[in-house]
């Protein structure tokens, strides 16, 4: 195609007028742009991120787009849309003059080929407008991609012919956000395909508006061969000029992907096209009980006289009538023509779907959800995060967006009957001595909505209205677990109010579960949440009874040591050290309180023996401490370029001898050190333990060599003593 430097000197040339067919292959050419060039100027302005014409929201265009011409097409690309803002990404197109719309011996026939493609996002729109002087819609193709749920989704594709242009209507002192619903203007919304399942997807389409007199135009639509929208008749705004061109990408998610294609642009102005229409019929049947039944309201459309008539893809959907499926079966289309008396009838012929049976079970025994549904139904579940059966606790191994979505799971496209497995895995010494799901408290007002159903345990969640108390626990330790999202719920003992509380719930954007501190119970006790409305819903509760003592064992050497999963507080006559390693040397730092953290690990002193500690509320923080705690008590692999060492049992002096980690498992209640590189040991040298900044033992970092070994008190090996204090084999010895 030749191309046109501005629009004036095209306007110039016009001096012929020719017929002009329905693809507007023939006619004055106004404007025609194949995209062959990367630098085009025969398009008067393309205006890229950050700018807007006069009267438009910055909101809803120039975020993120960008335009290129690749292999002879004009693309457009929104790749990182602003996160969860709600925003456009968007530029758009000027012709320097206004085309000339139709009047009552003029028309025009716009043309061109467009790809809509979406690719690895949720909830995301493509639009492709052109809008008039008075920004109205000319014609709109759009693409809208629904948020089904994290992980699945369905685009439908579709167009639309007058209203007012949705970027006019929007409110231009928005800075952050725009209503979703507004995203297309509001004109009429056709839906040419939908329900196309999936992340990604696109169409390509030739589209072709033929502009007649009076506002009148005739839409014609092809995906490859086939006719979609056979010169559908529409309204437009005739009396303003084609002016603008959209290109946006609408997203109400994190990292949108879409992408518009537009190729062989052209515009022809010539006589109004005279070819005859007329209107035909589409009617939906079904043979229910032996009787042929329309099971949805037929649909009358125009197209020219003498064509073939082709069914949109939504004339294929299945249907619902009188709550049964029915499915596409066949039609007679293909065999009809247009005829010019408006008589002409389309037949789909729908058969009841069949039907097959769904069931989750565990491995528990329990069934979680069953039914039955029609073919290529999705069918939802939901499943509980944790089961507290016969005295022991359950979790379920995996509630991520893969096979299941936080508790929901779906089944897709039902094809037969179908059985899900769930797997819950017991959890081990967890003291749990009440676990209930929020929606099946005695007194509690369930609620469930989206959110609740994709996100919390068992697709629901509850809130008091009332106060009342949902358990009773007698006198003991204990701690309490409960999960929430956007809500405030705080928990108390014996009543509500001041003084009582045991945790609140914080409010956050996901589902966050809290434990609550170790709370003591004298007598038996109600236990109660905050009233309210739905700022005070929570999605479960779990409460685990404590010991109120814990034990530790002093070794023959007087040390040993230790780490609990409770906070403890230590007897009378022990002391517990914390450790820091410097150089030679490990230095041991009484803990002052007395009071021991939660899986933290120490070392005793103390008279041999087995010892009982107090199970306490909460306990002092510890200062600088080496000490690592293996909270599995199993087997793990060691870090690159680092030493462990564990405290020999018995062994005196005080002595902590290398080990591997990974073959040798260091018990759950002990502590052990882990060395790095970074803080040099000499070769062969031994750690000197100081408590407090006074040498007292001597610790060993390898087994004694036969023969005498000698070292000073700087760890270092020396081949004979001098005067002074040294450590000869293992024992200390003054040389006078």
């Amino acid at each position: 195609m030749k191309k046109f430097t501005t629009l004036k000197t095209l306007l110039v040339g016009l001096l012929a007028c020719a017929a002009t067919s329905v693809w507007g292959a023939e006619g004055d050419k106004i404007y025609s742009n194949d995209f062959s060039e990367k630098n085009q100027t025969d398009f008067a302005t393309w205006i890229g991120t950050g700018k807007v014409p006069a009267g438009y929201g910055y909101t809803i265009l120039g975020r993120n787009g960008a335009f290129s011409i690749e292999t002879g097409a004009l693309v457009h690309t929104a790749p990182n849309g602003k996160s969860k803002s709600n925003v456009y990404d968007g530029d758009f197109g000027t012709f320097t003059e206004a085309i000339t719309t139709a009047t009552a011996s003029r028309n025009y026939v716009l043309s061109f080929d467009i790809t809509l493609a979406i690719t690895n996002h949720i909830a995301c729109k493509s639009i492709f407008e052109i809008s008039g002087e008075d920004k109205k819609t000319i014609l709109c193709l759009f693409a809208d991609h629904t948020r089904a749920n994290s992980a699945t989704g369905a685009t439908s594709y579709g167009y639309i012919v007058g209203g007012n242009n949705a970027f006019a209507t929007a409110d231009p002192t928005f800075t952050a956000k725009t209503n979703t619903e507004g995203w297309i203007g509001d004109g009429t919304k056709h839906v040419i395909a939908e329900n196309i399942n999936g992340m990604t997807g696109s169409k390509t389409y030739h589209v072709v508006l033929d502009a007649q007199t009076a506002g009148m135009a005739k839409l014609t639509i092809k995906e490859g061969e086939t006719t979609i929208v056979n010169g559908e008749n529409v309204s437009i705004s005739a009396q303003k000029g084609l002016k603008y061109i959209y290109l946006a990408n609408y997203n109400s998610w994190e990292n949108p992907s879409s992408q518009i294609t537009i190729d062989n642009l052209s515009i022809v102005e010539g006589a109004p096209t005279v070819q005859a229409t007329a209107n035909y019929s589409v009617k939906y049947i079904a043979n229910i009980s032996g009787t042929e039944t329309e099971i949805k309201a037929q649909e009358t459309r125009s197209g020219y006289v003498g064509n073939t008539i082709s069914l949109l893809d939504a004339d294929k959907y299945d249907i619902v009538f009188n709550n049964v499926k029915y499915i596409y079966s066949s039609d007679n289309a293909s065999s009809k023509t247009i005829a010019d008396d408006n008589s002409t009838e389309v037949t789909v012929i729908f058969a009841e779907a069949p039907s097959y049976t769904y069931s989750v079970i565990d491995n528990l025994g329990n069934t979680l959800a069953s039914g039955s549904t029609y073919k290529g139904n999705d069918v939802n579940f939901y499943v509980p995060y944790f089961v507290f059966k016969e005295g022991k606790f359950y979790h379920t191994p995996s509630l991520d967006k893969g096979s299941l979505s936080y508790a929901q799971g779906i089944i897709a496209s039902i094809s037969e009957n179908t059985t899900i497995n769930v797997t819950y895995t017991e959890e081990e010494n967890t003291n749990v001595v009440f676990y209930s799901e929020a929606e099946n408290l005695s007194g509690i007002t369930p609620y469930e909505d989206n959110y609740t159903k994709i996100r919390m345990s068992n697709g629901k969640t509850g809130y008091y209205a009332t106060q009342t108390a949902f358990t009773s626990l007698p006198a003991g330790y204990y701690t309490l677990t409960a999960a929430s999202r956007s809500a405030n719920t705080t928990f108390y003992a014996g009543s509500l109010g001041e003084g009582s509380e045991l945790m609140t719930l914080s409010s956050s954007g996901a589902v966050v579960a809290t434990t609550s501190n170790l709370f003591i119970l004298t007598e038996t006790t109600d236990i109660y949440t905050s009233v309210g409305g739905l700022s005070n819903y929570f999605d479960y509760v779990i409460i685990r009874k404590l010991p109120s003592t814990v034990t530790a064992t002093i070794g023959a050497n007087g040390f040993s040591t230790f780490a609990s999963e409770y906070n403890v507080k230590l007897p009378s006559g022990v002391t517990a050290y914390t450790a820091q390693v410097s150089g030679n040397y490990v230095n041991f730092t009484e803990v002052e309180s007395g009071e021991i953290p939660a899986n933290k690990g120490v070392l005793l002193k103390g008279t041999t023996g087995e010892i009982t500690l107090d199970v306490i509320a909460t306990a002092t923080a510890l200062g600088s401490n080496d000490f690592k705690v293996n909270s599995s008590g199993a087997t793990f692999d060691a870090a690159e370029n680092t030493t462990y060492f564990a405290m020999v049992k018995d062994r005196n002096p005080l002595t902590f001898g290398t080990v591997n980690p990974a073959t040798v498992a260091i018990p759950a209640n002990k502590a052990y050190l882990a060395v790095p590189a970074a803080i040099s040991i000499e070769s062969g040298a031994r750690l000197t333990a100081i408590f407090d900044g006074e040498a007292t033992a001597i610790k060993t970092v390898e087994n004694a060599k036969a023969g005498k070994t000698i070292y000073n008190l700087n760890g270092q090996r020396v081949n004979k003593a001098q005067k002074g204090l040294y450590i000869v084999n293992g024992k200390k010895t003054i040389v006078k």
